[in-house]
């Protein structure tokens, strides 16, 4: 968060626990409205996220470098919709296959008032 080189290293040390903790919490903040329901979220990879990583994520995903100013959050946030939005389309199961069919099937059967 310092963008000055030029900083002193014990500045650090002058911050007393509320300014501690009003960066915390500015750390942890959503900054985005955007929510992501993933189901292999559990299964998050235990890879330690660099500043390279972050940047190879942005040119691959061709994610401008004005970005880089952003919130983490907010940047990590815009990478993981570019990733999902790229990916390709999951294949349905069987039975939602199945399932949608059946439903497919009875509306045409109720629209044209047919047994099938």
């Amino acid at each position: 968060m310092i963008i000055d080189r030029n900083v002193p290293d014990n500045i650090l040390y002058a911050f007393n626990k509320e300014q501690e903790k009003q960066i915390v919490d500015y750390i942890d903040a959503k900054m985005t409205a955007t929510t992501i329901s993933d189901v292999a979220e559990a299964s998050k990879s235990r890879e330690i996220i660099t500043s390279e990583i972050i940047y190879y994520w942005m040119i691959s995903l061709n994610i401008p470098f004005e970005c880089q100013k952003w919130h983490l959050n907010r940047l990590l946030t815009l990478i993981r919709v570019c990733s999902i939005k790229n990916a390709p389309p999951k294949k349905m199961g069987r039975n939602s296959v199945l399932s949608r069919n059946a439903q497919i099937n009875a509306a045409r059967k109720k629209q044209l008032n047919t047994r099938g």
